[in-house]
C-alpha cells in the first residue's frame, strides 16, 4: 500500500501523521478518495451522507471472482491491518453475505458501530 501512495506523490509517513493529528478530517478525506480511486478495482460506489463515515460498495468487482473467504484475507483483513496501524487512519470493512450480494461496507474513523455495518 505504501507504494500505492507514493505512486500518487503522497509520502505515507506525512499521510499517517495527518490521521493521527486530524482523526475526524482524515477519515472524510480517505472516504472521498478512497470513493474515487479505488472505483477501477471495486465498481460504482456511493457515500452514505447520513451516518458518519460509511462508503458502500455495491457491487466489488475484485470480490467476484475471488469470492468470501478471499475477500477477507486479500482485502478486508490487510486492508483494515494497514490503514489502522500503520496509517493511523481506522477503518471497518464489512462484506455483504455472498446470498444477499457482492458489496461491502467501509466505515472510516473512531467509533464504527456495528450496527452501522450491519447488512
Amino acid at each position: 500500500m505504501d507504494a500505492f501512495f507514493k505512486k500518487l506523490g503522497i509520502n505515507p509517513d506525512d499521510y499517517a501523521a495527518f490521521c493521527r493529528n486530524y482523526p475526524k478530517l482524515s477519515a472524510w478525506f480517505s472516504k472521498i478518495s478512497a470513493n474515487i480511486s479505488f472505483s477501477w478495482v471495486v465498481g460504482g460506489a456511493k457515500i452514505r451522507r447520513e451516518k458518519g463515515n460509511i462508503l458502500i460498495i455495491e457491487k466489488c468487482h475484485f470480490r467476484e471472482p475471488i469470492g468470501e473467504e478471499g475477500c477477507i484475507e486479500m482485502c478486508k483483513v490487510p486492508v483494515e491491518d494497514y490503514f489502522t496501524n500503520r496509517m493511523n487512519a481506522p477503518i471497518k470493512i464489512s462484506p455483504q453475505p455472498r446470498v444477499q450480494g457482492l458489496g461491502c461496507k467501509f466505515c472510516y474513523g473512531e467509533g464504527c458501530l456495528p450496527k452501522e455495518l450491519e447488512w
